[in-house]
């Protein structure tokens, strides 16, 4: 991509500087201090006007002294933004952006609720774990997923569940104050493969439980749970490459992770046979740390406004009435 760079100094608008049929594409912002910012922008005009003025995203931006430009005649804006957010992380720059920009120093919403020495401590281990942060009477109804496996297989369902009360509890932070807001989860979503449930934060998928059965190492096919974790956790740098697939051994034994690239970021994916999550991630605290920072950081990207519309409240008080490898009395 060859952009195009225009000092600004002081100007309040760029106007003078793009045709009115050349707007659309991708912008880069350079700040006083060396740091930059990438955007996308069907009107770069506009889009400026935003920065250096303010809107409820941020303060106005008065240090902005260049701007690149990039022009993007078809509808290929994201990638090609999230492509540049990349390239220049890989450089070292230090961006203002968020989404996309993991580890990012910005102020989050999330900040507003969580405060950021509060996420701090989560992460390592000093938040407040358990099932007494939530306040759930008997859900209304009954889940798809239940009315699926109640009867077919409950042996199955109850440790889908305790993988999910797991991550509630251990992994998610305030997890039923930002329930539906930063998180959400799906019942019996009907994705690509299938899937019995899956746990949203942000917008990125955090914990899933294929439906499909996979080979296991004992040479048997059977139900896995995975859980993403940042890239590089589990898979070295110079081996990592899209939909790659390592054998664990030692403590992981029996396990097994795929390096994952989505459109917003790459990951580690760790199949762990379901119902065992809570046991293979706490044999291993470095993993649950790993888990614990990808969370905050997927919630600092954005609220889960992508799923909200498939969040089941039934399901979350299903899973959270249950008890450890056990169904609800309701539903036994």
């Amino acid at each position: 991509m060859r952009f195009k760079r225009f000092p600004i100094g002081g100007f309040d608008s760029v106007a003078a500087l793009f045709p009115a049929d050349q707007r659309r594409g991708i912008y880069v912002l350079e700040f006083t201090n060396g740091e930059q910012y990438v955007g996308q922008a069907l009107n770069v005009v506009t889009r400026f006007s935003n920065h250096r003025h303010g809107s409820r995203h941020h303060k106005a931006w008065t240090d902005i002294e260049a701007i690149q430009f990039f022009p993007v005649p078809e509808d290929h804006l994201t990638p090609i933004e999230f492509e540049h957010i990349a390239r220049l992380r890989s450089q070292g720059i230090e961006l203002r952006n968020k989404t996309g920009n993991f580890g990012h120093l910005q102020p989050s919403r999330l900040d507003e609720v969580i405060p950021v020495e509060d996420q701090e401590h989560w992460v390592l281990g000093r938040g407040n774990y358990g099932v007494s942060t939530f306040d759930f009477g008997v859900p209304e109804g009954t889940s798809k997923l239940c009315t699926k496996l109640k009867d077919r297989d409950s042996e199955l369902l109850a440790r889908i569940f305790g993988d999910l009360r797991y991550a509630f509890t251990d992994l998610i932070p305030n997890a039923a104050e930002l329930e539906s807001l930063y998180w959400t989860l799906s019942d019996y979503p009907s994705t690509a493969g299938g899937r019995f449930a899956t746990l949203n934060l942000g917008v990125l998928e955090f914990v899933v439980h294929p439906r499909t059965k996979l080979s296991a190492n004992n040479g048997k096919d059977e139900h896995f749970v995975f859980i993403n974790f940042p890239e590089g956790t589990l898979v070295p740098e110079n081996e990592w490459e899209p939909f790659a697939e390592f054998r664990c051994g030692g403590e992981l034994e029996g396990c097994f992770c795929v390096c994952v690239e989505y459109e917003l970021t790459r990951a580690d994916a760790l199949y762990i046979p379901v119902g065992r999550l809570q046991e293979t991630l706490d044999q291993i605290p470095e993993l649950v740390e790993a888990a614990r920072a990808f969370a905050i950081e997927l919630m600092r990207q954005n609220q889960s406004n992508l799923f909200r519309r498939w969040h089941s409240r039934t399901l979350v008080g299903e899973v959270m009435t249950s008890q450890q490898g056990q169904l609800p009395a309701a539903l036994s």
